[in-house]
């Protein structure tokens, strides 16, 4: 039967492992990490429609999905839409006021 042959080095002290299997062993192992996976997942519906995002706390609107497009403040842990963000961030630059949470009011965390 052939055999493979893999060098496995590792980065903590730089140690070379040399492991020779056979090509029966591979696919043995390949088919109990599949079994495995398969149990993992066995019962989760997995096109299931995603669960919906919380709304804005101060628009209103459902949260985007796209988490780039959510701010986090972590002055009082709520999650706001970018354009509520951004609409208190202009406000703010407009009438020359120090930055505050679009939310709950309270000044920047870093610049305390």
């Amino acid at each position: 039967s052939t055999s493979l042959t893999a060098a496995i080095r590792l980065d903590a002290d730089n140690t070379e492992i040399i492991m020779n299997w056979t090509i029966s062993e591979i696919n043995s192992k390949l088919d109990d990490l599949l079994i495995r996976a398969q149990a993992e997942v066995a019962g989760v519906d997995l096109f299931a429609p995603l669960p919906p995002k919380e709304d804005c706390p101060i628009c209103f609107l459902p949260l985007p999905l796209n988490d780039s497009e959510i701010v986090f403040s972590t002055c009082c842990g709520k999650l706001i839409c970018e354009g509520c963000f951004y609409t208190n961030k202009m406000t703010i630059a407009e009438n020359g006021l120090e930055y505050t949470c679009a939310f709950c009011r309270q000044p920047d965390p870093s610049d305390r």
